[in-house]
């Protein structure tokens, strides 16, 4: 019991990144899901999804470079960027799950998940989702995984590049 007690600061430092970008991500979905529903079409939002996917990779890649102060090895930066994308999708994903359970009916209101329903063969919307959400998991965690490990070995790489934080030299 004493090793998991003493794993937990590094197991919160490694994930501090996550939980934070995973916060924000909850908020934005049950806003644009249930506050405040589009009922437009995902097509006439590809450019903010682009900048979106953007953000997620320079944010871990950013964790991975904040990870890799200090001297710290790079595999750090490497994990702590893969935990910071798991952590962050795997909480919206989990957030999705909940909302298209409990707000299945605002959720059927949007165009693309009304079409993609009518045109499944499955006589339940509820079903419809849920294969959604776990053909959802299956395929995008181990892919974020994979992406947040490239970005923190990124941001890692390039903390080692520009040298010591000024800080740390004075």
């Amino acid at each position: 019991m004493s090793r998991i007690w003493r794993s937990l600061p590094g197991l919160l430092g490694t994930s501090v990144y996550g939980l934070a970008l995973g916060a924000v991500l909850v908020v934005l979905i049950v806003w644009s899901n249930v506050i405040v529903p589009s009922h437009q079409s995902d097509d006439e939002y590809t450019a903010w999804y682009l900048v979106g996917y953007l953000g997620l990779f320079a944010y871990f890649g950013l964790s991975g470079f904040l990870a890799a102060r200090g001297g710290s090895p790079i595999g750090r930066a490497v994990v702590t960027g893969a935990v910071t994308g798991v952590v962050s999708i795997g909480m919206a994903l989990v957030v999705f799950v909940v909302i298209d359970n409990v707000f299945l009916d605002v959720v059927m209101q949007q165009p693309d998940k009304a079409y993609g329903f009518v045109h499944s063969g499955l006589t339940s919307a509820r079903d419809y989702v849920n294969q959604g959400n776990l053909l959802g998991f299956a395929t995008v965690m181990p892919m974020v995984a994979a992406i947040g490990a490239g970005c923190g070995l990124a941001g890692g790489l390039l903390r080692r590049r520009l040298g010591p934080s000024r800080a740390a030299a004075v």
